[in-house]
């Protein structure tokens, strides 16, 4: 009489193999869902403190006056003016005419901007009219709770990010 072997898995197995992938997924979802929320803040950030940089550099290379205005709780806007007193829409792309508007993202909003008009405005030498500050709260506050970006007489950016006590 021939022996059969057993070839395959027991039910013990497959179920023990079951439970620890399930484990597994219930501790790495979250961490990338937060990871996944936290890169969209941090590039919704680089995207808007990149225009103010463009802006800046544009004022300079152009001899004239950039405005970075926050029209809306999402949408800010970008303006040019020879003198600082009339301003026109400005694309920072060259050949994309609806460039001067950008959105943050749905999870973002501008919550307190302390320039007059919500706007910063950069002179032909870089510095700035008025220095403040734009604060932007996301809808993860375990995350990343409040952006600040602030903007010195001098034209630098910083940008910090604060997190929910």
């Amino acid at each position: 009489m021939m022996k059969r072997s057993s070839r395959g898995f027991s039910l013990i197995e497959i179920l023990t193999v079951l439970a620890i992938i399930g484990i597994m997924s219930l501790i790495t979802v979250p961490l990338f869902m937060n990871y996944q929320r936290r890169n969209q803040v941090r590039s919704a950030l680089r995207e808007f403190t990149t225009t103010l940089r463009k802006a800046r550099s544009e004022a300079i290379g152009q001899q004239s006056f950039m405005r970075v205005q926050v029209i809306g709780g999402r949408e800010y806007q970008v303006f040019q003016s020879r003198d600082g007193s009339v301003w026109a829409t400005y694309s920072l792309a060259r050949g994309k005419t609806d460039f001067n508007r950008a959105w943050l993202p749905e999870t973002m909003e501008f919550t307190d901007v302390t320039f007059d008009d919500k706007a910063v405005d950069f002179r032909s030498d870089g510095t700035v009219v008025e220095p403040g500050t734009f604060k932007m709260k996301t809808d993860w506050p375990d995350i990343i709770n409040e952006v600040t970006v602030d903007v010195s007489a001098a034209g630098q950016i910083k940008s910090t990010e604060k997190k929910a006590p």
